[in-house]
């Protein structure tokens, strides 16, 4: 037979069958095994209610329920007002621009209405000055 570096043969048919025997057996026994690691004594039960009861008093109060929905719906509240809104298109150029041609039609209508250009309007007031110095009013 040929052996392997460790020392070890190969598995033969023989080894294989003898392994299935045992494997098959720690099967067949397994039901058995569970069934009495699980059956423990009343007191055990009784240390485990007492040590979960003891946990539960001391573990801090859980936080209500509605808190984390009360938080979705004003989220959702708060999402349905902001896609709400109408949205203001944005201005075009032409409205925010003025046009020149306006402004000086404007500055020209202004201009006939006055009844002294505006470049002579300090000395309006200079002869408005004089005239009321020259004429004197009658006693």
């Amino acid at each position: 037979m040929k052996t392997y570096g460790n020392g070890q043969q190969p598995e033969t048919e023989a080894n294989l069958g003898e392994a299935e025997r045992a494997l098959s057996a720690a099967l067949a026994s397994l039901p058995e095994i569970a069934a009495q690691s699980g059956e423990r004594s009343p007191d055990f039960w009784r240390s485990q209610r007492l040590a979960i009861a003891a946990q539960m008093a001391g573990a801090a109060p859980c936080e209500p329920r509605w808190v984390p929905w009360s938080v979705a719906v004003a989220a959702v509240i708060l999402a349905a007002v902001l896609l709400s809104r109408p949205v203001a298109p944005p201005q075009s150029q032409a409205l925010t621009s003025r046009d020149p041609d306006h402004e000086l039609l404007v500055g020209i209508e202004q201009s006939l209405r006055r009844s002294v250009p505006l470049a002579l309007e300090p000395a309006t007031l200079l002869t408005q000055e004089l005239h009321s110095a020259t004429v004197k009013p009658a006693p």
